[in-house]
């Protein structure tokens, strides 16, 4: 009986060793996942531990040197954990990281990875990174009330959400903005990287799982807001006018939805013809039969929807879908020119994944918005 009371003692002794060393090792991971954090350094960016959201913003609008901005308090939902805002020659993007994973040390990890992968891709590379992004010099045109061109907006924001182990969505953003007849003219031009697990697993990234797209496929929905400040009343009301690309017909007419006479413009295939507003290229219509597309007006001046479906079965499936959701927005200009022209787009965006048989199917997604857009700007 002695000896059977030993050996149980001696069993729990070693359980509770194995449970405090290993509580030892993780701590000293997780330790050591906040301590790259906190160490993480380039000579060419400001790094600063935020948690005042308010002050992060301020940043991204007004700081003129490049700057990592980190918050491991931020929910990673609606909050971001982590932004990028880079400055080159007269032109800024931002690049905000989002992430739903809720172990902080997991999150400080996420975001070392995030900023080894920026400092990769455009610290070092910057001039070469923001022609890509912007254009050519020459394309690139400094605002101005004039309404013979479509401008420009100097600042592109990017963000990525982070939806492990299954995928991740990556949203990019220019705007370009024009005045002609009195009013506000808006092209919100949206490109979305619907990223699998499978591929973002193959580039080398942490916590990602073999999942695929499924024939469910992606969706993508825009939906305009007007935006409204200290109760003062309603800045003038974005309509959307016209979206593509489009699943149908490429040529028709774009009118305006605020009362001016004539057309705004013409579409076809691979342009835009204004009459009133300036020419711009574009693809309007989408004729991919893998996936099909769905593109529909869900509400009139506000909402549109674009649904990619019935993937072709291999690897189709298997690689990062890139897709674009873009509107052209009319506004009047307010007598007021404090107050005109202010506006919000919101992002929907849907992926659904598998994995095989033996896995389930799942649904992520995620709602991403765009403040402070339109003539307010110029």
């Amino acid at each position: 009986m002695e000896d059977k009371t030993k050996k149980t003692i001696t069993i729990v002794l070693v359980l509770i060793a194995f449970i405090f060393t290993g509580n030892i090792r993780v701590n000293a991971q997780s330790e050591d996942s906040i301590t790259r954090l906190n160490k993480i350094n380039n000579d060419e960016v400001e790094v600063i531990n935020y948690v005042n959201n308010k002050q992060m913003k301020s940043v991204s609008l007004n700081d003129k040197q490049t700057t990592f901005i980190y918050n491991l308090e931020n929910d990673g939902e609606n909050e971001p954990l982590a932004q990028f805002v880079i400055n080159f020659e007269g032109k800024t993007f931002i690049k905000t990281f989002y992430s739903d994973e809720k172990d902080v040390n997991k999150k400080a990890n996420d975001i070392v990875q995030y900023f080894n992968e920026l400092e990769d891709q455009i610290i070092s590379r910057k001039k070469d990174f923001f022609t890509n992004v912007f254009g050519e010099e020459r394309n690139i045109i400094l605002k101005t009330n004039a309404s013979e061109e479509w401008t420009f907006n100097p600042t592109v924001y990017s963000s990525q959400m982070e939806r492990k182990p299954y995928g991740k969505f990556v949203v990019t953003v220019k705007t370009y903005e024009q005045i002609a007849e009195g009013h506000y003219f808006t092209r919100v031009e949206s490109t979305v990287e619907f990223v699998l697990g499978i591929a973002a697993k193959a580039s080398g990234a942490s916590g990602y799982e073999n999942y695929f797209i499924d024939e469910g496929g992606t969706r993508h929905k825009i939906r305009l807001s007007t935006t409204r400040i200290d109760n003062s009343g309603t800045y003038s009301e974005p309509r959307g006018i016209d979206y593509w690309p489009t699943n149908g017909n490429s040529s028709y007419t774009v009118t305006s939805a605020w009362g001016l006479s004539g057309t705004i413009g013409y579409s076809q295939k691979d342009k835009f013809n204004g009459s009133i507003t300036a020419d711009f290229q574009r693809a309007t219509s989408y004729t991919e039969d893998s996936p099909k597309l769905s593109a529909t007006t869900v509400t009139p001046f506000k909402e549109y929807s674009w649904v990619y479906n019935t993937h072709k079965k291999g690897n189709n499936q298997k690689v990062t879908q890139h897709h674009t959701g873009n509107v052209l927005v009319e506004q009047k200009m307010n007598d007021d020119s404090r107050k005109s022209g202010v506006f919000e787009v919101n992002n929907e965006l849907y992926m659904k994944v598998d994995r095989g048989i033996f896995y389930k199917e799942q649904i992520i997604r995620w709602g991403y918005s765009m403040a402070n857009l339109g003539g307010y700007l110029l």
